[in-house]
């Protein structure tokens, strides 16, 4: 096996074992949803959650998913303890709220937008949401670090790899990683200047 099989194989496993931790937190995690009447910061809704008797250390993330909406996100083991003690205040989670529908979407801009174009809207909304959540909280954290991990080290495979035969021939001069709350980003310079910025999605098919 050359070098460069030798890194796709090992970018496959890594690939692999940052698949199965997402699993495994989408699996663990939850949103419950909850009516809101009017707007609140997230400090004044835990300030209320307190009050009604709700742990708020076991609520990672409040989101906004609509405008009377609130969404708490907690493990699945809490979720039955926080219904019940909402309950007893006689607030009911609203099982029934789907975050994907576009009547969702308030922002007068959108307005004119068709139904397939909301739908999609909506679909991105909602993965803004989350990925901010996923990036703010230890679990989102630990996720991101094994990406960063993952991504990093077939970055430098790649580098030690082709930089001697090829990418100095080429020109490339450099790799640079960016980590940040969107997407990771690599940015390949081509003789000082910026050749391409590639996606950590496109990138592990590049890979």
């Amino acid at each position: 096996m050359d070098g460069y099989d030798k890194l796709l194989a090992e970018n496959m496993a890594l690939q692999k074992n940052v698949a199965e931790l997402d699993a495994q937190l989408a699996a663990e995690y939850e949103i419950a949803y909850i009516p809101k009447n009017r707007k609140l910061t997230r400090s004044e809704i835990r300030s209320r959650l307190r009050d009604v008797g709700i742990d708020t250390t076991r609520v990672l993330d409040i989101i906004y998913p609509a405008r009377d909406v609130i969404g708490l996100l907690v493990h699945v083991q809490y979720r039955a303890l926080l219904k019940e003690t909402l309950l007893q205040k006689k607030i009911e989670t609203i099982d029934s709220f789907d975050p994907l529908d576009p009547k969702h979407i308030a922002d007068p801009r959108h307005a004119s937008l068709g139904t397939g174009d909301r739908c999609r809207l909506a679909v991105a909304l909602l993965r803004e949401r989350l990925s901010m959540v996923w990036s703010h909280n230890t679990f989102g954290n630990n996720c991101l670090w094994w990406r960063t991990m993952a991504f990093t080290c077939g970055l430098t495979h790649l580098y030690n790899v082709l930089c001697p035969r090829t990418m100095k021939k080429q020109g490339f001069t450099s790799l640079k990683l960016f980590v940040g709350r969107g997407p990771l980003r690599v940015h390949i310079h081509l003789r000082g200047s910026i050749l391409q910025t590639r996606s950590q999605e496109s990138m592990s098919y590049w890979l």
